[in-house]
Parts: structure tokens; C-alpha cells; sequence
């Protein structure tokens, strides 16, 4: 988890240092274009030139050939303390994004990079960004800088200590990035409140005590391995974790699937101390650069062990950004939440921010909960609206419930309020300007906002007193208690706010979000389903209406969800995908809460490579490793908490943008013998039922050969012989080559195949136009080819 650590007194003596000398560094402009749009600011950001012109302040600082997160080199720095830093020029009153890769070895060991910016009256913010964890893992930040500017600088600082810390990929550019300020400028965190929001009075009780809510984020390298989800479970009234139990003894909750995670990426149980909301909502990046898993409560107890907490949807962090980890609400796990940075630099907030309230005194149960949101927290039916002051006057609280949309309304002044303190400016203007949503139940006397963890110490370090604050606060946090209270004591709901009107509708109050300082990765590519056949355990007779490409018209179950109703869909041949989408937001109350994704090559032996719950005001995306198979089995894990039934508007399969199959249209295939009533070109034809056949046994007589019809790049060549069970090949060479009389190179081979109802084989990429099959042993048998497949 990242921690920051405000007083680190050997950092602070080198970046005296760096102050002293900064005259001697220069300015540096852009040099390397390190990202697609914006430029780099850094020049030498991935240290591919060595450390030039890096100043290297402990003398020792190098680069890496061996140890680099991309490219040919990295920073290192030994185990004295050090620090390198470079100069930039930036504009006033821009928006700029921060980042960096980095990764520490031994114990304990801690370093960061940090922008420090010092405006023309003097005014410094240092932006940091800690490392701690010895894997390779990325840190953002959005920044505004101020309207005039004295100096800029970037330092990489490590402490004395046994291990040494590697950064990599340092980058500066204009524009937002995706993991400090993640989500579509149209999504409802970026959309500001707009001149037609109708604004509405709620007379809800305020506590005497705010706290954040602790949301940890964490963004995996690309090379992250593969770590097993589980269920969380309860362990006392004020431990919620699984940490004292003992996976190796079994003691796990329902499989989840996996999904990539830092070894050393550590979180421990949540707990109602000290914030007394344990819900721990989190964000893992994973290595493709946007898609984000969503658990809570989440803990991560040892190591390289398993992930706990509720896994739910799966976030593109450049969509829509709605649903995801806070099950009181269905509402996103980092979308709303308060970034490092953003509560002690000079710009503004510019999205809408996440809000817990006491629900049970606060909150309508007629219904429950209202868009964006999808649910309302467990027990709502009996628990909302069950004290005062809802209790006495449940009609004044209609409106007010998980999903509202609560803002400032135009005609108040910071001045009005007599704010006091800068981050309580900030959250006033935040609040005014996007609003705030309802995400989830404090459950306790206090009200809450989402929040990184990292932001609670970085206010300590500015402010001298930290996020959490109470009426029993003293000196400057008595100041920002006292503000929050003035400012939560103004919000209205905006009741207008719908999917056609965020905010209100009209025109908006502020600017919308900047786009992203780079383009993003590569989107996942949705599977061709015109050979598919859907069927289903219930209602039948409407399965194919989730293949129909209209998500407004939808297959219902037609009973209350339960555990073991399913959809199957054969993909009529053995494709490769690593994402699933199930779309029921025409019908967003009745999606799945609770499923598995299970994936066969023969309907009888199933693996499951994914679980979680799903969301209904967004697609429910789960993400897995590639899978390369003929049947997907979706089922569900359990029951609605309101007994609602199950809609699906929508089914889609994607693989990654590097895991393509290519176009079958203009390719030729041939072989040097074929069994009568079969074709070759039956092995190419969409469906693995029909296929080729050798006109005799196996032998190294026996040849495949494909025309591309042009040269193209590929990497992967995948066979199923699911339906010829007998007929898999028990040995073969694969070639290539550009020249059709020519069988060229061999790029893989197998000796002694075994018999896998689907045989996939990588190879390093290739550029050619003609591919050759060669057995290589012999068999009675003869060889068939049900469905042949080319990835790029």
C-alpha cells in the first residue's frame, strides 16, 4: 500500500542541496519524445542515455542495463542516500501529468519521485510520490501548476539504508492522467453540475466528526504475475479481515479468479479503527494500462499470497467509470475519490467527489437507492430511514439515498461560509462546481469522503494536521472541521440528474476534464460472434437476444436469481479472450450480483477463470488470463438480496489488442491429401464441427499449408480438434515463409503431442505470407483439422 512519509530527515537534507544548487542544473526542455501526444518534459525520462544530464547529488547514482522497466536502461541508486534532478520549464495555470515507474530491493527501504514547484512569491508544493514496494509499479499525479512560476524541478531521492531503488519512465507532460484523474470526460465523476439542475432541500443530520474513507490504489506492471482473489470474510465485530486466517490451511472464501498483483503489494485487515468504515473500496491497475479491478472490503495479508474482498466489475479506467467497489452503492472504487495532490496545490478539484452519510438516520428506502447507483447497502430495506430524523419525516428524504447526486447551490459563497482553510476552499469549490455522489454508509457518527490513502499524510506534512477531524478538533483542524461542517451543511440534491442529464443538464459551470496527456493503451477487441449459439438453464427460447446488437432488448431468467442458472455459449471453434461483458443496464436492477465465468473445450471438463459480482448501471466486465477455448459458461454464485431475476441485454467476449485473430477471407488452404467429404477449406470455415481430414494415417507424408494471400504479422497459430478427438496430431513442424514453393523457417514444433482438445502454440512474431503444417510422426489415426486460427 503506499504510505507516505512526511518527515524523512536525510531526504530533506539533499533536497536542501538541490535548493542550494539549483541555479547549476539548468533548464531543460523537451529532447525525447517518451508518449504518443503530449511531450515529455523530462529530457532522459527512461535514462536510455545514461544519466545525462541527470545531477547526480550523492555522486554514486547510475544506470541499470540489466534491472529497467522498459527499454535499455533505469535509474539506480545504491544504498547510500542519493538524489538526481533535473530542471523543467512549465506554463502557468496548466494542467500537467506527473508519473513515474519504480521499484525498491531489501527491507524497508523507501524513495521518491518529486515535483517541486515554487511560484513567484516563493510558495513551494512538493508533489511526491513514495516507493516502497520492490515490484515495478507506476505512480501519477495531475497537477495545476500556479500563475506564476519561480522554478520547477524533478528529484529522484532515496534514503540510506541496505537496498537500492530503480525509477524508470519518468515522464511530464500537459493534460490528465488516467490513474490520478481516471474516466471519459462525459463520465458522471468529469461532468460538472449544469445550469438546468434542479436543486433540493434535505433536512439530514450532520455528525459531529469526517473522516476519508480509505481507498487504496495500486497500478501493476505489465509482467505482474497472476495472484488468486478470494471472498473476504468476518472475523470479530472489529475485524473484518482474513489476514489471521490461513490460506494454506484452507481457510479461503469462494474462488474469485485471479488477476495481477505486486508481491510485495501488502494491505492489511480493515477495520473499524480508526475510521470506523472498513470499506477499504480499492483500485489494482492491471498490466495493460487501463483496465482496473475492484474489490471490497480488500485485504492482502502476506507476500505473494491471495487478494481478499468482494470482487466486483471491472473498470476501463478511460470509460464511463460507474460501476465498481463500494457496495453500498455499486459506484466506482476510485472514481470521485480525492488524488494525492490535490488538496495542497494551487488548481482546483475537477471532478465530482465520493460521500458517506449516516444512512439508517438519513436515507429514503422508498426506493432504496437511485441512478448511478444500482443497489443500496445490506439491510437497507429494514435499516434506512429507521432512526430521526428520516424516521419522523420519511417524505422530506425521498431523494436523499445511495446514487444522489448532492451539490452546493450556485448562490453560495465560500465567503458566505467563512471558509477558512484551503483544502476546505477546494472541497467547497469541488462540491459546487461537480457535486458529490452518495457511495456509501458511514454506519456511525461521522460523515466521510473517498480518498487515497496517501492524501491524509500529505495534509499533515502541508498543514500540520491530517484529514480526520472532529468537533473536538483544536487549532487549524478544528478550522477544517468547522469548514466541512458549513460546507455539508449547504449540499442539495441535484434530483434531475439522470443517464441524458449528468448534473442536470444545460450549460455547464466549469470547463469540462482536459483529455489524457497520452494516448491511451491499446482497447481490448470484442470477438466476432456470428458463429455463436447461446443457450440458457431458464427461458430459453430469448437466449439469443443477447447476441442481437441491441442492449435494450434483453433475456430475463424469469425467477429470482440462485445459485447455479446459467448461459453457455459455444463460439462454434476455440477462440482466444481474457474478457467478458455482460450488459444489463436496460434492465439495471436485474443485474447478476453474484457469478463465475467457466470456460471447456468439450462441455464436460470446466475450468473456472473468473468470479465476482456484477453491476447494473455499467457493463459487468471481469478480466482474466487468456483463455483459448470453444465454451463459456456463465453461472451464478448465489441469490439477489432482493430477490430480483437475471437479465442479460448484451453478451461480448474480447481479447487483447495483441492477441488478434486475423481476417479468414482471402486465405487459400491446401493440403497433399483429403479424406472424401471433407474440405480444407471446412478447417477455416467458423465452425470446429466441420473440418479436414487426411486421406490416410498419420505420417511425415502429410502437409497443411495456408496462403495469408499477403504478408502479414502473426504470433500465434491455435488448432482445435475438439470434435475429432482421436485425430489430433502427434507430432508436427510449423513453417513460414514468403515464397509458396519454399516451406522457409520453422517457428515451432511438437514431439509427442499430447492429446489437448484445443493446441495453441506462440512464437516469436512473424511477418510472412505463407504458413506449412508437417506432421511428424505417424499414427493409424488419421490427422483432422476442425478449426484452424492466426493471431496477430
Amino acid at each position: 500500500m503506499k504510505r507516505y512519509h512526511p518527515s524523512r530527515k536525510h531526504i530533506y537534507q539533499i533536497l536542501l542541496l538541490l535548493v542550494l544548487l539549483g541555479s547549476s542544473i539548468g533548464t531543460i526542455t523537451q529532447t525525447k519524445q517518451a508518449h504518443a501526444d503530449s511531450p515529455n518534459l523530462v529530457q532522459n525520462g527512461g535514462f536510455e542515455d545514461g544519466l545525462t544530464p541527470w545531477y547526480d547529488f550523492g555522486g554514486t547514482a547510475q544506470t541499470s542495463s540489466s534491472v529497467t522497466h522498459s527499454g535499455k536502461g533505469a535509474l539506480v541508486m545504491g544504498t547510500g542516500q542519493q538524489g538526481a534532478g533535473q530542471s523543467l520549464t512549465l506554463d502557468p495555470n496548466t494542467i500537467y501529468s506527473f508519473s513515474g515507474w519504480g521499484k525498491t530491493t531489501g527491507t524497508g527501504e523507501y524513495a521518491q519521485i518529486t515535483l517541486r514547484i515554487v511560484d513567484g512569491s516563493g510558495g513551494q508544493v512538493d508533489y511526491q510520490m513514495p516507493f516502497t514496494l520492490s515490484d515495478w509499479t507506476r505512480q501519477a499525479r495531475t497537477i495545476t501548476t500556479p500563475a506564476t512560476i519561480s522554478s520547477a524541478i524533478i528529484y529522484i531521492l532515496k534514503n540510506a539504508g541496505s537496498g537500492y531503488f530503480y525509477a524508470d519512465d519518468v515522464f511530464v507532460g500537459k493534460g490528465r492522467d488516467a490513474e490520478a484523474w481516471p474516466f471519459a470526460t462525459e463520465s458522471i465523476w468529469n461532468t460538472p453540475i449544469g445550469s438546468n439542475a434542479t436543486y433540493t432541500s434535505v433536512p439530514f443530520q450532520l455528525e459531529s466528526a469526517y473522516i476519508y474513507d480509505g481507498e487504496p490504489l495500486v497500478s501493476t506492471d505489465a509482467n505482474a504475475p497472476q495472484r488468486a482473489a478470494y471472498t473476504a470474510g468476518s472475523t470479530g465485530a472489529n475485524d473484518f479481515g482474513q489476514c489471521n486466517l490461513d490460506p494454506a490451511q484452507g481457510s479461503v472464501g469462494i474462488s474469485q479468479g485471479s488477476l495481477q498483483l505486486p508481491d510485495s503489494f501488502i494491505l492489511d485487515n480493515w477495520t473499524r479503527n480508526p475510521n470506523f468504515t472498513p470499506n477499504n473500496a480499492s483500485g489494482i491497475i492491471q498490466g495493460d494500462g487501463r483496465t482496473m479491478a475492484q474489490f471490497q472490503p480488500t485485504t492482502r495479508c502476506t507476500t505473494g499470497g491471495p487478494i481478499f474482498g468482494y470482487r466486483t466489475t471491472d473498470l476501463d479506467l478511460y470509460g464511463a467509470g460507474i460501476g465498481g467497489g463500494h457496495y453500498g452503492s455499486g459506484l466506482s472504487s476510485t472514481g470521485g475519490g480525492i488524488k494525492p495532490g490535490e488538496l495542497i496545490g494551487p488548481g482546483s478539484i475537477g471532478h465530482a467527489l465520493q460521500l458517506d452519510f449516516w444512512l439508517e438516520k438519513n436515507a429514503s428506502k422508498n426506493p432504496s437507492f437511485r441512478w448511478p447507483a444500482d443497489r443500496a447497502d445490506y439491510g437497507a430495506e429494514t435499516n434506512y430511514c429507521s432512526q430521526d430524523p428520516c424516521k419522523s419525516n420519511p417524505a422530506a428524504f425521498a431523494s436523499f439515498k445511495p446514487g444522489s447526486l448532492l451539490a452546493i447551490t450556485p448562490s453560495t459563497t465560500p465567503e458566505s461560509l467563512g471558509i477558512k482553510t484551503a483544502a476546505g476552499l477546494k472541497i467547497f469549490h469541488a462540491l459546487q462546481d461537480y457535486g458529490g455522489y452518495i457511495v456509501d454508509d458511514t454506519g456511525w457518527y461521522f460523515q466521510g469522503l473517498g480518498a487515497d490513502y496517501g492524501v491524509d499524510a500529505e495534509m499533515q506534512s502541508k498543514y500540520g494536521y491530517g484529514f480526520n477531524t472532529s468537533s473536538s478538533a483544536t487549532g487549524g483542524a478544528l478550522d477544517w472541521y468547522n469548514d466541512l461542517n458549513s460546507i455539508f451543511s449547504k449540499l442539495q440534491v441535484i434530483d434531475n440528474n439522470s443517464p441524458t442529464t449528468i448534473g442536470g443538464g444545460g450549460t455547464p459551470r466549469v470547463a469540462p476534464a482536459p483529455d489524457f496527456a497520452t494516448t491511451p493503451p491499446p482497447a481490448p477487441v470484442a470477438l466476432d460472434r456470428t458463429h455463436w449459439k447461446i443457450t440458457s438453464s431458464l427461458n430459453n427460447a430469448d437466449a439469443n437476444k443477447v447476441l442481437d446488437n441491441n442492449a435494450n432488448t434483453y433475456w430475463n431468467s424469469g425467477q429470482a436469481q440462485s445459485s447455479g442458472q446459467d448461459i453457455i455459449v459455444d463460439l462454434g471453434a476455440s477462440q482466444t479472450f481474457n474478457q467478458i461483458s455482460l450488459d444489463a443496464t436496460a434492465d439495471f436492477a436485474r443485474f447478476p450480483q453474484g457469478y463465475e465465468v467457466d470456460v471447456s473445450n468439450d462441455q464436460t471438463n470446466w475450468t473456472q477463470v473468473f468470479g465476482g459480482g456484477g453491476s447494473g448501471t455499467s457493463p459487468s466486465l471481469g478480466t482474466f488470463p487468456a483463455q483459448t477455448a470453444r465454451y463459456v459458461k456463465i453461472q451464478l454464485t448465489g441469490g439477489s438480496i432482493s430477490n430480483q431475476s437475471w437479465s442479460v441485454g448484451e453478451l461480448n467476449l474480447y481479447t487483447s489488442a495483441n492477441d488478434v485473430a486475423l481476417n479468414r477471407s482471402g486465405w487459400t488452404v491446401s493440403a497433399n491429401g483429403t479424406a472424401g467429404g471433407t474440405s480444407p477449406q471446412l478447417a477455416i470455415d467458423g465452425n470446429a464441427t466441420t473440418g479436414w481430414t487426411s486421406a490416410q494415417g498419420q505420417s511425415n507424408h502429410n502437409a497443411f499449408q495456408i496462403d495469408l494471400g499477403s504478408t502479414h504479422t502473426f504470433r500465434k497459430l491455435v488448432l482445435d480438434d475438439s470434435s475429432f478427438p482421436d485425430n489430433y496430431p502427434r507430432g508436427y513442424l510449423i513453417f513460414v515463409s514468403n515464397t509458396p514453393n519454399s516451406w522457409g523457417n520453422v517457428v515451432a514444433a511438437c514431439d509427442n503431442c499430447t492429446s489437448d482438445a484445443v493446441q495453441s502454440y506462440t512464437f516469436p512474431a512473424q511477418t510472412d505470407r505463407y504458413i506449412t503444417i508437417q506432421e511428424t510422426q505417424t499414427n493409424t489415426h488419421p490427422w483432422s483439422i476442425g478449426e484452424l486460427t492466426i493471431y496477430s
